[in-house]
């Protein structure tokens, strides 16, 4: 079955996955004098065991297990808004969108951290304190930074195109279906990738959704999954995609190792790139919190933090890393990306409030699902955005 509709803002009750039954083992078959520090983050994140090794090793009593949660922003959302809401306890730190921090933290669902932790926000790329801070409080740790890239297969194309239209032409030139994908987890995502290729390319709205509706989403995917594995396969030539997607290309079993380029997507050189800081948070409702504070005291360290990069490809928070050969070593492109995103501007920062999301995610849905025409849509869009700052 084809897949139109991305996940709407409007959740309902039964999408919400229940965290007992994810995570692997039950803290029953483990030692009574094992401390189990679960952490929620997206699926499509690798389990970052590696950059906890010290950490074990030094802490036998703390064994830390990782629970899967969804890839799109608004079902993310809506889960931990489900469980944290109602006070349950079986998750001790989440993975936090910058943009969920103030609206978290306002409803006590984390809990801030004491002074004494300490955070060097002189050093990081971006505003972490600004991200990642409430009230004068910070209540959550800075784990990195994501953004969108453009992937292609450099056994297909010699060079990746230089705008837009130059995209849309050798996309074609591929055929009639997967020149250039999206890996795109929901509509709240694809609202900001739409304005993101308006502000690139200067393209109408109108015509950005006929392009996203016949070209960009693949009739044959049924999830972002199937999109990534297109890419990995050769069936499709370019993937517009996240930084941190670059993880599941560039394990040497991997179909596309060594062969995927990645780029900035096509725009004039001065644009500013969008982006997304992710942050640790404590559940104000663990029962494990003195535990929990231990795991995140570790992983803010230079060390901890350089092999979050390196496993999960994420962009790194501390900005001399964008120069670590280890670094750059797992992640080459990253080098380049450094003034881009010091230069960048938040997702949270574009000041696309709840009332005006809900009213574009509307559009875009009853568009997708053939309700209404570009025209219509595409109207909904330039009347929603056309006071944006961007």
């Amino acid at each position: 079955m084809i897949v139109r509709r991305i996940a709407s803002i409007c959740l309902c009750a039964a999408a919400v996955l229940s965290l007992c039954a994810c995570g692997g083992e039950t803290v029953s078959e483990e030692s009574p004098d094992v401390t189990i520090v679960k952490i929620m983050k997206p699926e499509n994140i690798p389990d970052f065991y590696d950059a906890l090794t010290t950490f074990s090793d030094s802490n036998p009593d703390i064994r830390v297990k990782f629970v899967d949660a969804p890839m799109g922003t608004l079902e993310r959302h809506g889960l931990y808004v489900s469980a944290m809401s109602g006070k349950d306890p079986s998750v001790d730190i989440y993975w936090l969108n910058d943009e969920w921090i103030s609206e978290f933290a306002g409803c006590g669902y984390i809990m801030p951290f004491d002074l004494e932790f300490g955070i060097e926000h002189s050093q990081n790329i971006i505003d972490t304190k600004k991200c990642f801070e409430y009230e004068g409080r910070l209540f959550a740790m800075p784990v990195g930074v994501d953004m969108d890239l453009l992937y292609y297969r450099t056994d297909l194309i010699s060079t990746p195109p230089p705008d837009w239209s130059s995209a849309v032409n050798t996309a074609h030139s591929f055929g009639e279906t997967g020149g250039l994908n999206i890996d795109c987890r929901d509509s709240a995502d694809m609202i900001y990738d739409i304005i993101q290729i308006h502000k690139a390319s200067g393209m109408r709205y109108t015509d950005i959704l006929k392009l996203l509706k016949d070209e960009l989403l693949p009739e044959s995917a049924d999830s972002p999954g199937d999109i990534i594995t297109s890419f990995k396969t050769g069936d499709s030539l370019m993937l517009w995609g996240r930084a941190s997607g670059f993880a599941s290309m560039k394990g040497s079993n991997c179909a596309v190792h060594g062969k995927a380029g990645v780029v900035l997507l096509p725009a004039d050189s001065t644009m500013r790139r969008l982006v997304r800081g992710f942050g640790l948070g404590i559940n104000a409702n663990s029962k494990n919190t003195e535990s929990a504070l231990e795991v995140l005291n570790f992983l803010k360290t230079t060390d901890a933090q350089r092999a979050l990069s390196r496993t999960c490809s994420l962009l790194p928070v501390i900005e001399t890393l964008y120069e670590d050969e280890m670094v750059i070593y797992d992640n080459a492109h990253f080098g380049v990306l450094k003034e881009v995103v010091k230069n960048s501007v938040r997702y949270a920062d574009l000041e696309v409030d709840d009332g005006r999301l809900v009213r574009l995610d509307n559009a875009l849905n009853t568009f997708l699902d053939s309700g209404t025409n570009a025209d219509t849509a595409g109207a909904v869009f330039e009347e929603e955005l056309k006071t944006l700052d961007y």
